[in-house]
């Protein structure tokens, strides 16, 4: 895979194939975060990382199970005096 650095609007860009594209699962247009890797055999080895997934507060909280009791471990740290400036 050959890659070609272009300067668009003043900054940097990769320009890829559309072979290559296909290959790392790229669409144009969609965001993707990229992993350039040294390889002692290859040179650079250049791959696509998946999404990670994105959550919201609200969503989260929907996930929690309130009936299941605290484990000791999280008992005990909500007991816990006061050691710095947190809020009472």
């Amino acid at each position: 895979m050959k890659l070609k650095v272009l300067l668009t609007h003043g900054e940097p860009a990769i320009h890829l194939n559309s072979a290559d594209m296909e290959k790392l699962g790229l669409k144009p247009g969609a965001g993707a975060t990229l992993d350039l890797q040294r390889s002692s055999h290859h040179g650079w080895i250049l791959g696509s990382l998946p999404a990670r997934p994105r959550f919201c507060l609200a969503e989260l909280v929907r996930q929690c199970d309130l009936s299941v009791p605290d484990s000791p471990e999280t008992a005990s740290w909500l007991h816990l005096s006061p050691v710095g400036r947190e809020l009472g």
